[in-house]
């Protein structure tokens, strides 16, 4: 990839602990040309995002430590301008309930799983179309 390519890609940080959703993300996102940094962990993204600029972010809610509407609530206060798209398949928790809240508390698009490529890009497209990159 020549720098003149990498200039105009937009990135996406995606969290979630299912490595294979993370991977599915990933590959969507590398065929409709966005960079995509995929984190397992929430609290290494959010430590991460000051180092790079990030266009977007894709959080799942129900995770193992800190939990997506916890990664919401600090994405708000560190960058209160940057989309957020949250992700929920729900697990023990109603998926509705969670992503009702997680858009209450600002997530900017909610996506229930599963989801089409369609409707990720869709989602994705809709919020960075006019949003400048977080971070450095």
């Amino acid at each position: 990839m020549n720098e003149e390519t990498k200039v105009k890609q937009k990135t996406v940080m995606v969290i979630d602990d299912d490595e294979a959703i993370l991977r599915m993300i990933a590959r969507m996102l590398a065929e409709s040309d966005y960079h995509c940094l995929t984190y397992s962990d929430a609290q290494a993204a959010l430590d991460d995002l000051g180092h790079r600029a990030v266009h977007l972010v894709i959080t799942d809610i129900i995770m193992p430590g800190m939990e997506g509407i916890e990664v919401i609530l600090n994405l708000r206060a560190m960058l209160p301008d940057l989309p957020i798209i949250a992700i929920s398949g729900g697990g023990r928790s109603n998926r509705d309930d969670v992503l009702h809240l997680a858009h209450q508390l600002g997530a900017s698009r909610i996506l229930a799983k599963p989801f089409t490529r369609g409707e990720l890009l869709g989602a994705i497209d809709a919020q960075i179309a006019a949003s400048r990159p977080a971070g450095t």
